[in-house]
């Protein structure tokens, strides 16, 4: 044992096994500094992100909102179109009706003509 007795042998691998422990402490405690730190910047980019989801649910609100006006716009050209369509058929049943009535009037404007040629002239 190259003259040392048990014990001073017995010490310094004591020793020895203090000091690898305590490196391999040193180098757990940096080790876990690095995690804190990517832990940190993690809970950084976590935060932007729900930054990120706040603006994308206001922006949704804001679409939600130019949806509802264009549902609105929709309806109401839908009303008017019904408006037109119902302007239509009555300008065609009043058409219809003048023709009737100018055939009506172009019979009587006939028979009035006729009427007035077999009159004796005054």
């Amino acid at each position: 044992m190259g003259g040392k007795t048990l014990e001073e042998h017995f010490r310094e691998h004591a020793e020895l096994i203090d000091r690898r422990f305590a490196e391999i402490h040193a180098r757990f405690t940096a080790q876990d500094k690095r995690f804190d730190a990517i832990d940190a910047r993690f809970e950084a980019i976590d935060k932007r992100f729900d930054a990120i989801d706040a603006r994308f649910e206001a922006i949704d609100k804001r679409f939600d909102a130019i949806d509802a006006r264009f549902r609105s716009i929709d309806q109401q050209i839908s009303a008017v179109h019904s408006r037109f369509e119902a302007m239509d058929e009555r300008f065609n049943r009043v058409d219809y009706e003048l023709g009737m009535i100018r055939r009506d009037v172009g019979s009587i404007l006939a028979k009035l003509t006729d009427i007035g040629t077999r009159l004796p002239a005054s």
